[in-house]
Order: C-alpha cells, then sequence, then structure tokens
C-alpha cells in the first residue's frame, strides 16, 4: 500500500510566504473623542431645542397679552359706542352736531386709551402688535362716528324739514285773514 508522506519537524520558515499582517487595538483615546464629539452634537440638538421651545413659549405669551390688551380696547370702544350717558349712538339730531369735534372727540378718547393700555405692554414685540391690530379697532370705530354723524343729520334735516312745514301750516291757519302771510307761508312749503 502506498504511503502517505508525513513531515518531519516544523515546516515553518521566517521570511517565508506567510502574510505579514499585524493586528492592532483601536486606540482608546480615538474612542473617546468621538464619543465625546457625538455627546457635544446632541447637547446642541438639545439647546436648539429647548431655545425654540422657549421662543414658543414666549411667542404665546406675547400672543395671550396682545389678546387681552385688544379685548380692554374692544371694551373702550363699546362704553364710547353704547354708554347711556356719554355713548355716541345715545346723541341724536341736533346734539349731534353740538360737540363740533364729534368724530376726533370720541375717536381721540379711544386713541388715548388704546396708548394707556399699549403703555402696560412687556416688550416692543407686544406694542408692535397691538398697535398694528388697534390702528384697525380705531379705523373701525371713527368709521361708526362718522356714519352715525350723517345718518343723524339726515335725521335732523328731515326733522327741521318737517318743522318748516308744520310752522308753515300753522301760520296759515292762524293768519287765514292776511294774504300776505299765508302766501309766505305758502311759499315757504314749497321751498321745503
Amino acid at each position: 500500500m502506498p504511503r502517505v508522506p508525513m513531515p518531519e519537524g516544523p515546516q515553518f520558515q521566517p521570511g517565508g510566504n506567510a502574510p505579514q499582517g499585524r493586528l492592532a487595538a483601536p486606540e482608546a483615546s480615538d474612542i473617546g473623542q468621538r464619543q465625546v464629539m457625538a455627546l457635544g452634537g446632541a447637547m446642541q440638538e438639545f439647546g436648539a431645542s429647548l431655545g425654540g421651545i422657549a421662543r414658543d413659549m414666549q411667542a404665546q405669551a406675547d400672543e395671550l397679552r396682545v389678546t387681552d390688551a385688544l379685548n380692554q380696547v374692544k371694551e373702550s370702544a363699546l362704553t364710547l359706542q353704547h354708554d347711556n350717558d356719554s355713548g355716541y349712538l345715545r346723541v341724536r339730531g341736533k346734539d349731534t352736531f353740538d360737540r363740533p369735534d364729534g368724530t376726533e372727540f370720541y375717536g381721540g378718547q379711544l386713541a388715548n386709551a388704546a396708548g394707556d393700555i399699549a403703555g402696560t405692554l412687556g416688550n416692543d414685540r407686544q406694542r408692535a402688535a397691538f398697535m398694528k391690530h388697534a390702528s384697525n379697532i380705531l379705523t373701525t370705530f371713527r368709521g361708526g362716528v362718522q356714519e352715525h354723524e350723517a345718518k343723524e343729520y339726515q335725521t335732523y334735516q328731515l326733522s327741521v324739514s318737517d318743522g318748516v312745514v308744520s310752522t308753515a301750516l300753522r301760520d296759515v291757519s292762524l293768519n287765514w285773514n292776511n294774504p300776505d302771510a299765508v302766501d309766505a307761508a305758502i311759499e315757504r312749503i314749497r321751498s321745503e
């Protein structure tokens, strides 16, 4: 039977055909540095998120404060409009024109109230947002005062016209025997 050759002694030769690779453990300082950098990045993200939350909370607080201030201005406008003693809707006919600065009087009072309320706000962002919306309320309010004055002017004009006709008719009935007075009264009625 054939025989299988068996090596005798060590068959390894230094510097021979074996690969010369070397195994190296990673350096510990490199791992620590990467971990610190990752932690730093995570902390930055956390800080940015925390800053965003703080900004959102401040924006909500500003919005809430502005809304409260605008409600105060609207309350002032409603009082100047409907108050039993001083509301402009309570002023009728000729009394509307006894105040030569009607629109400016009521609009000025509301503007003063808005200025006082703006002074109670906590920062410039709140004041800027408030004034933007308050100016719309003031414009609408002044328009309402002018509309009321125009309507009352028409009412007053019709009242005066009715008064002229009534007075002329009374003049005719009381001076029926005076043709000049009757003619003058009839002319007043025609011209009216």
